[in-house]
């Protein structure tokens, strides 16, 4: 009877250990992540360094795609650096995703606006607006086009209605604008690059029978330290900076 006793107990713990081991198996499988670098401000060499440090970031901690969340009203660097960055978008080795947000104030305006033609999935909040991009830069090797709204913004903005009506975006889902960050993952999921499949959200029925989209992937977001800010506040100050933004300031519409 002992011996029986003593073999059940060590039975139960032996599946007791697999049952764990396989939750711990389980838990251990690498959850895919997105990261998201926040850019406010007028480009400037900071931005545009910090933009080309988080590409480099995310591929190397194994981020499944970059999102850039923009709110700017154009760059005080010049066309040759805008064009150095809009190629290392395209060069980039892992996908790069561009949303306008937040809702409602948001805007890309000048040659900032051009990596809208470069990155691989792109969104714009409802409230959002782009354009005065200027004449398409010259990279070396692939073209800025936006189809058939490039004149429209070239010397003009455009709002979220006119932007899809015209096909500028690369979106991935059917509703009227990317609102938030977790849309812009939904819009993310599926894209496949050089035979990689993006998996940032799942469908879930609901117990009142509602389908809708979780998010499944981490989110890692970031924005520039606080030395950086400190640096950028000076920047903006110097006068030639502010004259050298004038004139886009005086044409950009609301």
């Amino acid at each position: 009877m002992r011996r029986l006793l003593i073999g059940l107990l060590a039975g139960t713990a032996v599946l007791a250990f697999l049952a764990s081991g396989g939750a711990s198996a389980q838990d251990d499988e690498p959850v895919p992540s997105v990261d998201v670098l926040q850019v406010s401000g007028l480009f400037d060499d900071i931005i545009v360094a910090e933009i080309g440090d988080s590409i480099e970031r995310s591929d190397e901690q194994g981020a499944q795609a970059l999102v850039l969340q923009v709110n700017s009203r154009g760059a005080v660097v010049g066309d040759d650096v805008m064009a150095e960055l809009l190629q290392l978008i395209v060069d980039a080795p892992l996908p790069i995703g561009v949303w306008v947000g937040p809702a409602g104030a948001a805007r890309l305006y000048g040659t900032p606006a051009q990596i809208l033609a470069v990155a691989d999935v792109t969104g714009m909040a409802p409230g959002a607006r782009i354009g005065f991009t200027g004449p398409p830069l010259e990279l070396a090797d692939a073209t800025v086009d936006f189809g058939i709204a490039a004149d429209s913004l070239r010397n003009g903005s455009l709002g979220l209605a006119d932007a899809r009506s015209l096909d500028v975006f690369k979106q991935r889902v059917s509703d009227e604008g990317i609102a938030t960050i977790p849309n812009m993952l939904e819009a993310l999921d599926g894209y496949e690059e050089d035979g990689v499949v993006l998996d940032t959200t799942t469908e879930v029925v609901t117990d009142d029978g509602t389908v809708q989209r979780d998010t499944i992937a981490v989110t890692r977001f970031s924005k520039l330290g606080l030395v950086e800010q400190v640096r950028r506040g000076y920047w903006r100050a110097r006068p030639e900076q502010i004259l050298a933004f004038l004139p886009l300031r005086r044409g950009e519409a609301e």
